[in-house]
């Protein structure tokens, strides 16, 4: 399908959410996720990529960067939003009864 440059040409953005499984699972739970590089090369240069991950520290975020290719024969745009959510709260309380209640 994606050999098809009419198929090729409709083709907004190529979009990997959750981008940081491709580190975690794909050694052992989804090797096709490190075969994204093969799609990459098949969808050609005119096609954009974004990936996306809430959780993307430095060393998978290289990771991600060198599966993808990002920034081959394009610029790369990164963005990092931090973790500071306002709207979000952890509570920390001690257990009531026996973790094997919650069972």
């Amino acid at each position: 399908l994606f050999r098809n440059p009419k198929f090729r040409s409709r083709i907004l953005d190529i979009v990997v959410d959750e981008a940081h499984v491709i580190q975690q699972w794909g050694d052992d739970f989804r090797k096709s996720f490190k075969e994204l590089t093969i799609l990459k090369t098949i969808a050609g240069t005119e096609v954009p990529w974004s990936a996306f991950s809430a959780t993307l520290p430095t060393p998978t975020f290289h990771t991600v960067f060198n599966t993808l290719r990002m920034g081959e024969n394009k610029r790369f745009w990164g963005t990092n939003v931090g973790c500071d959510r306002k709207n979000l709260e952890l509570w920390v309380r001690p257990m009531e009864y026996p973790i094997h209640s919650l069972a």
